[in-house]
């Protein structure tokens, strides 16, 4: 079947804001888990993971990040619902331009899960469950869009799922780093890889992808030799993030106007 990646709406834009994080901290070993459970036992303290903000499941995951040093990429979801959106269009703008394309944020809200972590070692036992806990929590909560939960190695992916359609339906969306990209062997700066990267990707998609914050010099400096051929983006981007043991990324709507 094919998939047509393109925004929905032609009115509409989105521009993705690739983003790419060191956390320089060392991640705990975690494994998949068969079941998904968090409940306290011996020996735990319950601690409560509370945020109010425009990307709630993106600020929770940064956090948690954060705190535990767990490897997480987040990616945002293309909101077209009215409900979902904030319009903060420049009034002098809007006053300028009536019937102009309008600049709009996810509308936002809050998310709070309440977890238990060891004593011992101050952190959560099983990072994979919590993980799953807190998207669980977003699904039942008014925040726009559903995320899904993948894990690649000791790297967890949080990605969207569903979204509302203008008409209010929820539907799949497919994400955006799915998509297999294409590049010839070279040698180049690790930034000169990501420009690669997010050229193919908007090719590939017809949805422009920019750099973002990253760690300029460090990626201007470091040197890899990559190729790719009908490779997912996401696998991509963790081959080049790899040699920094610590290195997370995540897709940003930067710009969304209609």
């Amino acid at each position: 079947m094919r998939v047509n990646w393109q925004y929905s709406y032609s009115r509409c834009r989105v521009i993705y804001l690739l983003t790419i994080f060191l956390t320089f901290t060392v991640a705990s070993k975690v494994t998949s888990a068969a079941m998904i459970v968090v409940r306290q036992s011996e020996g735990q303290q319950a601690v409560k993971l509370s945020v109010d903000a425009p990307r709630p499941m993106a600020e929770a995951v940064k956090q948690l990040q954060e705190k535990y040093g767990w490897i997480i990429t987040y990616e945002d979801p293309r909101l077209v619902n009215e409900s979902d959106l904030l319009d903060v269009t420049d009034p002098n703008y809007r006053q300028a331009n009536p019937g102009g394309k309008k600049a709009l944020d996810p509308k936002g809200g809050r998310l709070e899960i309440s977890y238990f972590v060891s004593s011992a070692t101050g952190k959560p036992e099983n990072p994979r469950a919590l993980l799953q806990m807190l998207l669980n929590a977003y699904a039942t909560s008014a925040n726009p869009s559903r995320f899904e939960l993948r894990q690649t190695g000791q790297i967890f992916h949080v990605i969207p799922s569903q979204v509302k359609d203008v008409r209010g339906r929820w539907v799949r969306q497919a994400s955006i780093l799915d998509i297999p990209i294409t590049f010839p062997e070279n040698e180049r700066s690790v930034l000169e890889t990501l420009e690669t990267i997010t050229r193919a990707l908007s090719s590939a998609t017809q949805i422009k992808v920019v750099i973002g914050t990253i760690p300029l010099n460090l990626f201007a400096r470091h040197r890899t030799t990559q190729s790719t051929s009908n490779t997912p983006a996401r696998e991509v981007l963790i081959k080049t993030c790899n040699p920094f043991h610590d290195c997370s990324f995540g897709a940003f709507i930067f710009k969304h106007a209609c």
